[in-house]
């Protein structure tokens, strides 16, 4: 476990970090990674989808909570996350709906990777400005991805009518839960 939370290391730390992951001449052995309230942005979030979708990425649980990865981001961490094979938990909470959130954009984006990546089991995209679109999406994905078994939308503007699609889909697949 590597535990970086709260040092500040913004994108260029981040940068610094996935290359000396992917430097490494076999798998990383690293498998718990916490870069909560780091001032991530987009251009980190780029770094992270890179070591994600890298074949030495051994990560299991990776922590991205708190940080200003917006759609943009989210974009990236999705492509590295359709070639993952190993990851399981994916914390992109949020303190605000504003500038850092993924907003409905990146939610769809993240649920286009679900729909491939049968690893993960829990995501975690609590405040994030994420509506109704983002949420049909998701729920879409829900549909088709039965490895996920925890989808956490706290704090976000989705409406009654989809969290009831999402309900219904949980239904549907035993081990869901939102």
């Amino acid at each position: 476990m590597l535990n970086l939370r709260e040092n500040g290391i913004g994108d260029k730390g981040v940068k610094a970090l996935v290359d000396g992951i992917l430097a490494q001449g076999e798998k990383s052995m690293l498998k718990i990674l916490d870069l909560s309230s780091n001032d991530i942005g987009d251009a980190g979030a780029d770094w992270v989808g890179k070591m994600l979708g890298n074949h030495k990425c051994a990560l299991e649980n990776l922590v991205l909570a708190y940080n200003k990865i917006g759609p943009n981001g989210a974009r990236d961490i999705a492509k590295g996350l359709k070639k993952n094979i190993t990851l399981q938990s994916l914390d992109l909470r949020n303190r605000t709906f504003g500038k850092g959130a993924i907003k409905d954009t990146g939610a769809k984006v993240l649920a286009e990777a679900l729909k491939e990546n049968g690893i993960l089991r829990e995501i975690f995209l609590d405040s994030n400005g994420i509506g109704a679109d983002g949420a049909r999406a998701l729920n879409e994905a829900l549909t088709s991805n039965i490895s996920l078994t925890q989808i956490s939308l706290k704090n976000n503007k989705v409406t009654p009518e989809v969290f009831q699609l999402i309900s219904e889909s949980l239904n549907r697949n035993k081990g869901f839960a939102v």
